[in-house]
């Protein structure tokens, strides 16, 4: 079966957020063989020059939670100030009430680190599933 039957919304362009490479490798190559372009950044701020230097056509965000400089949750609030109604999904080894403390995200959700490519998959889903 090719990669892009695997899933209902690919193709789609990623953007993948992290300072982990390894991570950032990992992810890559799962939401590649999902049939989703990728684009990737280090961090929010080198995130926020890629999309307004090259202003690709997202479909979601995956962002870390923990990173230099901005966090997660603000750069998924920048991103989505250039995308309205950008999707996202907001990743972490913190549970989801420290991450957020209160911040509210549209258009996204949570999903704990470490997690499996099934969960990944049904996160995936949910969000893309969500009206815009």
């Amino acid at each position: 079966m090719p990669p892009y039957a695997r899933n209902r919304h690919a193709p789609l362009t990623v953007l993948l957020v992290d300072d982990e490479a390894t991570f950032r490798e990992t992810a890559i190559t799962v939401l590649s063989y999902l049939g989703f372009q990728v684009l990737e950044a280090e961090d929010g701020e080198h995130a926020l020059r890629l999309v307004q230097r090259e202003q690709p056509a997202l479909g979601l965000v995956i962002a870390d939670f923990c990173m230099p400089g901005m966090d997660g949750v603000e750069t998924l609030k920048a991103l989505s100030a250039l995308h309205p109604g950008l999707k996202g999904i907001l990743c972490s080894g913190t549970p989801e009430q420290e991450c957020l403390q209160g911040r509210t995200l549209e258009h996204c959700l949570y999903l704990g680190k470490p997690f499996r490519i099934k969960e990944l998959e049904a996160a995936l889903d949910r969000v893309l599933d969500q009206a815009g």
